[in-house]
């Protein structure tokens, strides 16, 4: 069910500090095109709004109106790493788009129970309006996204790590903390 909401949020912890998760993320990451489309072979368009916090799209070939916006945090973790965390949404305009055709798809949906209750099939069709604006957002919307997850998670999959405890010449005391 999750990955039919038009809505994703997730976190990647990595080995390495933020600063170096943040260079890897910059290297996947150019400023949007005027006229879309991509100068070079990096996954991604848009921009670092501060240090640690990037916004920006997937870059696509074709056009999907319900392209995830993707809002990245890195902050300091555990023993120096980064915890990566990543929110996927609609554009604001295409959501509320949808959230207008939904509206009104409830009132294709009266009018078509009203049809249904005096007999007539027509009714019918208008049920299916608010079925097939969902279907649209969410199957449109978990295509893209899924990919941009895949995307993300083998760059930061692909972060250099920290040394190992023992040649750091560090212990490391592992506990359970519930969660």
């Amino acid at each position: 069910m999750r990955d039919l909401l038009p809505w994703r949020n997730f976190v990647i912890d990595t080995n390495g500090p933020p600063e170096v998760a943040a260079a890897e993320l910059r290297k996947h990451v150019e400023a949007p095109r005027r006229w879309g489309g991509s100068g070079g072979d990096v996954p991604f368009a848009g921009r670092e709004l501060e240090a640690g916090r990037f916004e920006f799209c997937r870059v696509i070939s074709y056009k999907n109106s319900f392209l995830p916006v993707i809002r990245v945090v890195i902050e300091p973790s555990h023993q120096g790493g980064a915890r990566v965390r990543i929110a996927m949404r609609l554009d604001p305009s295409v959501l509320a788009f949808t959230r207008v055709w939904m509206r009104f798809s409830v009132l294709a949906v009266l009018l078509g129970l009203a049809f249904l209750f005096r007999g007539e099939v027509m009714g019918l069709a208008a049920l299916s309006i608010p079925v097939f604006g969902a279907a649209l957002c969410a199957v449109s919307f978990a295509l893209e996204a899924g990919k941009a997850e895949l995307l993300l998670r083998q760059i930061f999959g692909a972060t250099p790590a920290l040394p190992a405890a023992r040649e750091a010449g560090i212990r490391l005391r592992i506990t359970d903390s519930g969660h």
